[in-house]
């Protein structure tokens, strides 16, 4: 059992048919019974799993065509901070009706969630165009490169705010 297990990694023993970790006799199979991921995952709701996985395909089909159009505007010539920001409009536009209906079922008053929303993704906003001015104007680091990552961190920020307040 896990426990067992568990006992076993701490006196150093290994577990029948298990293979060795380390010189000192820790076995792999230990190792991974006594890791808190299984507990963790039980801790989330199904409905937050799921408001997850809708959230990150929307997202997900959102930040791919969005991205894409980006890069369009950037290979025409547009600057990188006014490229973000039209696309910026566009993407809150876009992805309120599917978070709201889709994402997170919500059947609250759309217009005082869409105000949350928007003043939300406008923080969002300022965070973007800061990144982008630190990172891209003083660092010179690739703005393709920049936007992808912050793309990622900002939809773990989205969600999070989205579940608890937005669509509360």
């Amino acid at each position: 059992s896990g426990s067992d297990a568990s006992a076993n990694l701490h006196r150093g023993t290994q577990s029948p048919g298990s293979q060795p970790l380390c010189p000192l006799g820790l076995s792999l199979s230990a190792a991974f019974d006594d890791l808190s991921l299984v507990k963790a995952r039980s801790m989330i709701s199904t409905k937050t799993r799921g408001q997850f996985v809708r959230y990150a395909l929307v997202g997900l089909g959102s930040n791919v065509l969005l991205y894409l159009v980006y890069l369009t505007l950037s290979f025409l010539g547009i600057g990188h901070k006014t490229a973000m920001t039209l696309l910026y409009i566009m993407g809150i536009a876009q992805t309120f009706l599917f978070n709201k209906t889709w994402s997170f079922q919500f059947a609250g008053a759309a217009s005082s969630a869409f105000i949350r929303y928007v003043a939300v993704y406008s923080l969002g906003y300022v965070i973007n165009f800061l990144a982008l001015a630190v990172l891209v104007d003083q660092a010179n680091l690739p703005h393709k490169w920049v936007m992808a990552g912050l793309i990622l961190f900002m939809a773990i920020f989205f969600f999070v705010v989205q579940k608890f307040w937005v669509f509360r």
